[in-house]
């Protein structure tokens, strides 16, 4: 089979290509470490763009949900306190209410007592105006808030 080479080949030829050969392997053996170095590098560098690119998808997806629920929570907040002013004007008519109410029962025992019943009528007098005097120096507590 050399034979047939020599033929085809001049031998000072073929030995400059096994040399040459020979000398492209070592370079590939001797360079490999920093090509190797080099494509994990470029490799790591972009798995870490891939990984920050996914952690600002799920942040951005995360923000949008506490943005949502923050949507949400206003809402409900925003009931609750039109709940609580409705509530606070019903308890201010309410107090009104019971106020007049309890001067006209005033009024109505002082005319029993006009009539000549006293007895009970005058402890129960006694017991509202205490009462309202007692109501009249008291701080309300929608002056405190």
């Amino acid at each position: 089979m050399i034979e047939q080479l020599e033929g085809m080949a001049d031998p000072e030829f073929a030995t400059q290509w096994v040399i040459m050969g020979l000398l492209v392997l070592l370079l590939i053996w001797k360079c490999w470490p920093d090509v190797k170095g080099a494509l994990n590098h470029w490799r790591n560098r972009e798995n870490k763009k891939e990984s920050l690119e996914a952690t600002v998808k799920r942040h951005d997806k995360e923000i949008t949900e506490i943005n949502d629920k923050l949507g949400r929570d206003y809402a409900a907040l925003n009931r609750i306190e039109k709940a609580m002013r409705a509530q606070k004007k019903s308890m201010e008519e309410s107090l009104e209410e019971r106020e007049i109410l309890m001067k006209g029962l005033l009024a109505c025992l002082k005319g029993l007592q006009e009539l000549g019943t006293n007895g009970v009528t005058k402890e129960a007098q006694g017991e509202i105006e205490a009462y309202i005097n007692k109501q009249a120096h008291e701080p309300r507590q929608d002056e405190n808030d």
